[in-house]
């Protein structure tokens, strides 16, 4: 009783640290009588630009989240659970940044839970290593950022040990497991996949297979690269069983009602990929989304190659050796293969998008057999040395524990005054606020055109609307079709040609006006090449990513020069006009017979198209 005492506190405490810093600086930014803004803002190509957009999608009354800015709907590449949890809280908060917030703070608490519960199963109940383990894998970024802690001094230091010496202020507005999606909603699918198949892989019973091949299946609709890498997993091991336990027709059963499992789980999430892949812009998405072509073997990770083999020798002189741990040590070899036949897939596939997401799905696995190698020599050490070394590494583990709490507890006390450098990332201006909030509650849904991006990417997150002009990376348009809707909401503003050439090269020359300190309204001016094609030319000889080929510049401002439209032309409802617009162009729509006014404040307009 006293021990799940404890746990909840803990699971309080965790939930608490993740959310202070956030309810901190939105009462400072209340105070100074501004909209807070929510973190998931302050790096739009982090993240902010896609993941809140579909949870509001969920809020707004469609799931599975398809599509944010066309009425018709079409099939969405983006998995749909995280932005279904995130909804929940929107549900209830009735309010994207307090939800975000509660997410932080619920969702870090349950992960802690789930790190605590690996411990508990991989340590056979082990209260002690078990609570350390769920403070490490939730309070430090040692879970999701191995192996490259030993990479180098710095990013041991950085990684692991300035986590436990609170001397250290460094002040986090989030801590490291507040990004959603990734890792803060994919880790509610993750941890519970890996630790029922390592239940399962002890003890293959009728349940822990049918729970293993569940949480399997719905990391299908969680997060790309980590339902390959465990399928992979999964794949390995049953081969290793069908050649080597053959015999044993029980297990061999079991692992097949784990597979089939897995696979009427993830039926739904195939029948939409093929109907996604059928859709003419689908491969333009993929590729803007980042997908690297050929056959090449993956040289260029051989510090994971090499931190893989030294983890896998460590596992033979520490669990091979040792009969009863034999088991464990095929796991975790297993684990160690997937990782490396995951990094070269593209070998068989032909492709891989984002290699570098790779460590997303590994890592955790990292963790846990470090975490597991350190637990068997010290226990080994406790039999071997007697009282003395148990009493030792009770008091080292105490005492990490509290160094690491306090850690984070100093980190947010320093957000009672939270410091000018972060403060102004949080915030957004008061009328620009203002207008999506007339907006969300006046009109149902409506289709608005705007040129910026930017209020595209806010007006899809923070009200109803569907956005005219669509960012690139989220919709299966062929990119042609992207183009013309840029270049069409641009000529119907009135935006002078050479304005538009600037935008398509990086923005040089154009100027801020409001909130110019923000980087996102660095975004508004400098990203359209990203919103438009993301990384489409990454591989592109005359290019970088985000950089658009001169070749398609010339041919977009050819295009745009001869294009011809009305405001009736554009498939729009309703026209949005404020800071972020008149960064491109100075207009005056009030003067336009086939507008009609619906909203205005200081600085932002809204019309209604006749």
């Amino acid at each position: 009783m006293r021990y799940s005492i404890l746990v909840f506190i803990l699971a309080v405490t965790v939930g608490g640290l993740y959310a202070a810093p956030q309810l901190l600086i939105r009462q400072t930014v209340l105070e100074q009588e501004l909209p807070f803004a929510l973190s998931q803002f302050t790096n739009l190509h982090d993240g902010g630009d896609a993941y809140l957009q579909y949870a509001r999608e969920v809020y707004d009354g469609h799931f599975p989240p398809r599509d944010l800015f066309f009425d018709y709907q079409t099939p969405n590449i983006f998995p749909p659970v995280p932005p279904l949890l995130e909804a929940s809280m929107i549900f209830l908060f009735k309010d994207v940044n307090m939800a975000y917030i509660a997410v932080n703070f619920l969702f870090s608490s349950i992960l802690f839970l789930l790190f605590l519960l690996l411990g508990w199963v991989v340590f056979n109940g082990n209260k002690l290593w078990s609570i350390f383990m769920g403070l490490v894998g939730t309070l430090t970024p040692i879970a999701i950022h191995l192996p490259y802690a030993f990479f180098s001094a710095d990013n041991l230091a950085n990684v692991v040990l300035k986590n436990f010496y609170p001397a250290v202020k460094t002040f986090l507005p989030t801590l490291f497991m507040a990004r959603i999606e990734y890792p803060l909603m994919t880790h509610l699918i993750y941890l519970p996949a890996i630790i029922t198949f390592f239940v399962f892989w002890r003890k293959p019973k009728l349940i822990t297979a049918v729970l293993a091949g569940t949480f399997s299946g719905l990391l299908f609709y969680t997060y790309f690269h980590k339902w390959v890498y465990w399928v992979v997993v999964i794949g390995i091991a049953f081969l290793y069983t069908l050649l080597f336990q053959r015999s044993n027709k029980h297990l061999l059963f079991r692992f097949m009602i784990l597979i089939g499992t897995m696979f009427l789980v993830c039926i739904p999430y195939f029948v939409n990929y093929f109907e996604y892949n059928s859709l003419p812009g689908a491969q333009d998405q993929i590729l803007r989304l980042q997908l690297e072509i050929g056959r090449s073997f993956n040289w260029s990770s051989w510090p994971h190659y090499l931190s893989y083999l030294l983890l896998g020798v460590l596992v033979y002189l520490t669990f091979w050796k040792k009969l009863e741990f034999r088991n464990r040590a095929v796991l975790y070899w297993i684990f160690l293969a997937a990782a490396f036949l995951i990094w070269n897939v593209q070998i068989v596939t032909g492709f891989v998008p984002h290699s570098d997401h790779w460590p997303r799905a590994v890592s955790p696995l990292v963790f846990l057999m470090i975490f597991d190698l350190i637990y068997t020599v010290v226990k080994g050490s406790r039999f071997s040395i007697g009282r003395d070394a148990a009493i030792l590494a009770t008091t080292v583990l105490v005492l990490m524990s509290v160094l690491l709490v306090a850690k984070k507890v100093v980190n947010s006390a320093g957000f009672i005054s939270p410091p000018q450098n972060i403060l102004k990332d949080y915030t957004f201006p008061k009328n620009i606020v203002g207008s999506w909030r007339w907006l969300d509650f006046s009109l149902d849904e409506p289709t608005v055109v705007s040129p910026s991006f930017l209020s595209s990417t806010y007006l899809a997150a923070f009200t109803s609307a569907r956005p005219f002009l669509p960012v690139g990376i989220m919709v299966p348009l062929p990119n042609f079709d992207l183009e013309e809707m840029f270049l069409k909401t641009n000529k119907v503003f009135g935006v002078d040609q050479v304005v538009l050439e600037k935008r398509l090269r990086d923005g040089q020359g154009l100027k801020c006006q409001e909130f110019c300190d923000r980087p996102y309204t660095e975004n508004n001016i400098n990203s359209a090449a990203y919103f438009i094609y993301g990384l489409y030319f990454v591989n592109n000889v005359e290019s970088r990513p985000y950089k658009i080929p001169e070749h398609k510049i010339r041919e977009l401002a050819e295009r745009y020069q001869k294009l011809q439209l009305g405001w009736g032309d554009v498939g729009a409802v309703y026209v949005y006009y404020g800071p972020w617009e008149k960064q491109f162009v100075d207009a005056d729509l009030s003067r336009e017979q086939k507008l009609r006014l619906v909203y205005k404040n200081s600085s932002v307009e809204l019309y209604q198209i006749k």
